[in-house]
């Protein structure tokens, strides 16, 4: 918030911003605000003001495994997220997610980025004991599940049981 005072007049002049930001594009930019008095007597600043991206909740699709079909990867249903704002990780039936919470945070790799503070990954659930190999059959896809004691294939798409 940007206010300026002129110990001489009743009320404070009026604040104009001179060079404005894009908030929808990421980048260092520089603001510059001026005042004038009743006198007629200018006073101006500048600041620097970062607009960062956004973190992009399609980037945590990473290889696939074990993801919603319907590409909805956080339980907040949104697909870009400020930086500071978290993401609920979601994973198809027959897997869990190995965080239970990411977050956007700052990438000092660019000046203006960001990035998820970790990667998205879905882990196949330990089948209930008795054991049996990929007895479940997921409600979204009607494929088998992943149990703990088999590992998906991406080459043939398919589980295959573990010796």
């Amino acid at each position: 918030r940007v206010r300026c005072r002129d110990m001489e007049d009743a009320l404070p002049p009026n604040v104009v911003m001179e060079a404005g930001v894009n908030t929808s594009v990421a980048a260092v930019y520089v603001a510059v605000f001026s005042c004038t008095d009743l006198k007629k007597q200018r006073a101006e600043a500048s600041k620097n003001i970062t607009v960062y991206e956004l973190c992009d909740a399609r980037s945590l699709m990473g290889d696939g495994v074990g993801k919603p079909a319907d590409g909805v990867l956080c339980e907040e249903q949104q697909e870009q997220m400020k930086m500071g704002q978290v993401c609920t990780p979601k994973c198809s039936d027959g897997y869990f997610p190995l965080n239970t919470l990411l977050t956007c945070v700052r990438d000092d790799a660019k000046p203006w980025g960001v990035r998820w503070n970790a990667a998205h990954r879905c882990m196949p659930e330990p089948c209930a004991a008795p054991v049996v190999v990929n007895s479940k059959t997921s409600v979204e896809t009607g494929l088998l599940q992943a149990c703990g004691n088999s590992t998906y294939d991406p080459v043939e798409k398919r589980y295959i049981i573990a010796d």
